[in-house]
């Protein structure tokens, strides 16, 4: 018998991270200390194959440096898994189609996976489950769905590199407790992807079945036998369980997916079965497989498969009737908090709804949203008494400034640390106004919107947006000044954050500076999103010089003719355009005169591509102090300046 191994005969080696290991790993060995030490629940593998070497429960329970060094000490060949348990779920890509899907998925939440593994056919993205989500691994089958993303997590097993068609591609995580957090919306938004419910915890049941071959095959008569691989297992485990292992439960297990595309012949399912004995701990029974059908809405079971007396045990949750919420009725109820829909921020917000404004720094967003406050104090459309402007990124300077405009108006001004209120108490205002029925006619403005909600992060985004809504449904208008994103998108301002703020809200505008010209700056909102009668687009101007008082800034806005701002606009192209309008010219000049070489010559020159250069030849063609153009022979552009 060979000495039993303990951790001071392990070739020592200090290592930072995972990721400096990368594919040189110097043995199986060395990447379950690892991998354990990491925080996995490593197993280990039969080579090159998904089959565990070991009994899981057995050796979960037992799990130690010791132990994984003693096995794999006398297992050299031996490879390894890990067990997800309920901290870990994995997305797995096995197609450039799938790993499109789970990409988009991810970029949709704002998500970037720190654990990345390659495998021959995709991807594993590792995460950490968030406290208190339902998932459940899930599976597919490639060549019918090659979209689909698997799922694995609790009882799953993923093997792990350095094993067989396994590599490291990205880890920027040092333990578990690292990997990036995924909530429920996210494992949601999977399964619906997959065509799948979104998993939840089942109703208790009590439930005796009639499990005789006969009734076993009229139950799997009702499944497909190209279910996913997860599925397709835990059905062999149901009939090795519910039959003792036996011959006769083999059949029924081999002619059932003998009806299945996927299927390779009555020796493969027969060491598939034989592995069923390595099984421990809870046992899968049929009622997994009722589950299954379930949860395809099959309910019709054939005449011959006999259903004993069973119980269901009521979760204790409230009554599942949506009588109890109906409104039907309750239109006054309803009306009571209703609000019309009127401008209340010149066209750009409407009372009732949730208005958000991204603009860049410094340029102008409160000034203009202070200038239309006040003009429609002015003209009695909302009153002053129930407006409240939180000003929190500001200097003592400018809120003074500020506290002073609402003392004029009689709008009132909140700021962090003054008479007590801090951002972090707004929410919780917000749900007392809701819930005492006091928010109707109220009018909050938040400057800046960042310094209420993370708007990096969805869940706080998600859970901000509903207790906002939850505001104007009460009659409450809310207007949010935002940041947009430093860098700009083909030359566009872009909203800053992930999107489920500009989603959530009913109206959305990014604000765009136009000039800078003759001591006016002129800036343009966009309309991204918008209910009702929102207006589309509108610019306003205002003077920039420094020497004014923030009163004479605030007294020089005003809205802008839309002819004038195509002016504007055109004036700033050409100002944008000149060094490559100056490079045309003197090609023009050189005898570079025919539209395509003259174009191809002006990308060079300026380090712009083709299209770009064709592009300024056709926007300034027959203007003064420009160029024109003749056709020449076979057809040429012939350039000449003008």
């Amino acid at each position: 018998m060979l000495p039993k191994i303990t951790i001071t005969n392990v070739p020592q080696r200090t290592v930072s991270s995972l990721a400096e290991i990368g594919e040189s790993f110097e043995s199986c060995l060395q990447a379950a200390l690892l991998w354990f030490s990491f925080g996995f629940q490593v197993i280990p593998v039969v080579f090159n194959t998904k089959k565990t070497a070991v009994k899981w429960d057995s050796w979960l329970k037992n799990l130690s440096v010791n132990t994984i060094a003693d096995y794999w000490f006398r297992n050299s060949n031996a490879e390894l898994g890990v067990i997800a348990g309920e901290e870990i779920i994995v997305f797995d890509a096995d197609s450039p189609e799938s790993i499109a899907s789970l990409i988009e998925i991810e970029t949709a939440f704002g998500i970037t996976p720190n654990l990345i593994v390659k495998t021959k056919k995709g991807v594993h993205h590792y995460f950490k489950r968030a406290s208190g989500t339902f998932a459940k691994s899930d599976a597919h089958d490639t060549k019918q769905y090659p979209n689909r993303i698997d799922v694995k997590t609790g009882r799953a097993l993923i093997i792990l590199p350095p094993s067989t068609g396994k590599e490291i591609e990205i880890c920027d995580a040092e333990t578990v407790e690292d990997l990036v957090e995924v909530g429920q919306e996210l494992i949601d938004a999977v399964f619906r992807h997959n065509g799948r419910e979104a998993p939840r915890l089942p109703v208790l049941t009590t439930a005796v079945f009639s499990t005789g071959p006969k009734q076993l095959e009229s139950l799997l008569n009702q499944l497909d036998p190209d279910i996913g691989y997860e599925d397709w297992l835990h059905i062999g485990m149901a009939l090795y369980h519910e039959t003792d292992g036996s011959e006769e439960g083999l059949s029924l297990y081999d002619a059932w997916s003998s009806k299945g595309t996927k299927y390779s012949g009555t020796k493969e399912i027969g060491a598939k079965w034989s592995s069923f004995k390595s099984c421990s701990g809870r046992p899968i029974t049929v009622g997994t497989i009722y589950k299954m059908l379930a949860d395809q809405n099959i309910d019709d079971f054939e005449d011959d498969f006999i259903e004993c007396d069973y119980e269901i045990i009521e979760p204790s949750l409230s009554e599942n009737h949506f009588e109890k919420y109906s409104l039907k009725g309750k239109a006054a109820k309803v009306e009571a908090f209703a609000v019309n829909a009127k401008p209340i921020l010149g066209n750009i917000a409407l009372a009732g709804q949730l208005t958000v404004i991204y603009a860049e720094f410094n340029s102008g967003k409160t000034l203009i949203a202070l200038h239309l406050l006040i003009k429609s104090i002015r003209e009695g459309i909302i009153n002053p008494a129930k407006v409240y402007y939180l000003n929190m990124d500001d200097t003592s300077t400018g809120l003074l400034e500020k506290v002073h405009l609402a003392d004029e108006f009689g709008f009132h001004m909140l700021s962090e640390g003054y008479e007590g209120f801090t951002s972090g108490k707004f929410v919780e205002i917000i749900r007392e106004l809701v819930k005492t029925n006091k928010a109707n006619g109220t009018v909050v403005i938040l400057d800046t919107l960042k310094k209420f909600v993370d708007l990096m992060s969805k869940n706080e985004s998600t859970a901000f947006a509903e207790a906002m809504r939850q505001y104007a449904l009460k009659g409450g208008s809310l207007i949010a000044l935002a940041h947009t994103n430093k860098a700009k998108v083909n030359g566009k301002s872009k909203y800053g954050g992930t999107n489920d703020i500009m989603s959530d809200f009913d109206c959305g505008y990014v604000v765009e500076k136009i000039s800078k010209d003759n001591g006016v700056n002129t800036v343009e909102f966009t309309k991204e999103k918008g209910r009702g009668c929102n207006v589309s687009n509108v610019s306003f101007s205002f003077s920039n010089d420094s020497s004014l008082s923030y009163c004479q800034i605030l007294a020089s806005v005003q809205e802008v003719d839309p002819t004038q701002l195509v002016r504007l606009k055109q004036v700033e192209q050409q100002k944008a355009d000149e060094e490559i309008i100056a490079s045309v010219r003197s090609l023009i000049v050189q005898g570079i005169n025919k539209k395509m070489a003259l174009a191809k010559a002006v990308a060079l020159d300026s380090q712009v591509s083709q299209k770009t250069a064709i592009g300024i030849l056709e926007r300034y063609n027959g203007k003064i102090l420009h160029w024109s153009y003749s056709v020449g022979s076979k057809g040429a552009n012939i350039y000449s300046l003008t």
